[in-house]
């Protein structure tokens, strides 16, 4: 019988199935958090992954931003061939080479989410400008399938009708291995960027969310209200409510260094996106540097979203039960 991924432990987590993960962050009632850890930033504490911090500090899923399939590395963890840390030695840490993604899923206990990008070049849109980023091509995803991740997410923006394709096409090649995830963590900047100023509203609303999900998207993922102007309680709502018709998942991110911002207003943005219905609530890893929000911001959305009995099981069972 499927629980409350808040009742699994570790190990349990790491056994389910793509549906069954789906299903118990469905269960969880809006207490699901999601926290950012960049492979390719530096790494918050010494010695120690991001991805080791955003799971001491209550998240229940990690996603693993700037993670390269062709270049894996785990900044804070020493890398198995200790002649791989050499060159960085004045860094006085670890670059984490020849760990793989099965590796840091079993040493923190919780379910792996990575990201794709859709490439400018492909969007529809003006701009050509690249991201510094991993494309979203069938190559790629198949790499992250077969690494081992939970949740695989594709980001960024292009034209409504080219983004509906590519999410059937997608969802058909994923076909089941991991949750599929589409969304947006930001407005469209430098990268997609059509029109200035933009209405980000124009851009994303309930109709497009309901399509995503029609054609194969599991969660959506979008701007949390307070995080993107205009993105107010109303509008936000009622896009989640179009999710959640379709029977997918809501997701909200606090990105672009909110995510660093003071604990209080967390709380107020974790509150406010429960009370409208977000299932999975998401920190981004703009900090202070780019490698994942503070620690304590993370503690307090998690102990806002499901109190301190939960959050403190979740800090400490050990990732061995």
């Amino acid at each position: 019988m499927i629980k409350r991924l808040l009742n699994y432990s570790p190990k349990e987590m790491l056994q389910l199935t793509s549906e069954e993960l789906f299903y118990a962050m469905k269960m969880d009632e809006g207490r699901t958090v999601e926290g950012l850890a960049n492979c390719a930033a530096p790494n918050y504490l010494k010695d120690t992954s991001n991805a080791e911090v955003c799971a001491a500090f209550g998240c229940d899923v990690v996603f693993l931003d700037g993670h390269n399939p062709d270049n894996v590395v785990f900044p804070g963890l020493p890398s198995k061939n200790p002649e791989d840390d050499t060159p960085y030695k004045f860094l006085t840490t670890g670059i984490g080479k020849g760990w793989s993604v099965r590796d840091v899923r079993t040493l923190i206990g919780r379910p792996l989410a990575c990201g794709l990008y859709i490439d400018p070049d492909c969007s529809g849109n003006l701009n050509k400008v690249k991201y510094n980023g991993v494309y979203a091509s069938r190559e790629n995803i198949e790499k992250v399938i077969e690494e081992g991740f939970d949740i695989i997410g594709v980001y960024g923006w292009a034209k409504p009708e080219i983004l509906v394709d590519l999410v059937k096409s997608v969802a058909d090649q994923i076909n089941g291995r991991a949750v599929f995830e589409v969304g947006f963590m930001s407005g469209p900047g430098a990268n997609y960027l059509q029109d200035i100023p933009y209405d980000m509203r124009k851009l994303f609303d309930k109709e497009l969310a309901a399509k995503l999900v029609k054609n194969g998207a599991q969660i959506v993922h979008m701007p949390g209200v307070g995080t993107f102007p205009g993105f107010d309680m109303k509008y936000v709502g009622d896009i989640i409510d179009a999710v959640h018709e379709e029977r997918g998942l809501a997701s909200i991110g606090v990105h672009s260094a909110q995510e660093g911002a003071d604990v209080n207003t967390i709380r107020r943005i974790a509150i406010d996106n429960k009370l409208i219905g977000a299932d999975i609530q998401v920190m981004g890893d703009t900090g202070v540097n780019n490698g994942m929000a503070l620690p304590e911001t993370l503690q307090a959305m998690c102990v806002a979203l499901k109190g301190h009995r939960h959050i403190y099981r979740r800090l400490c069972e050990s990732v061995m039960r």
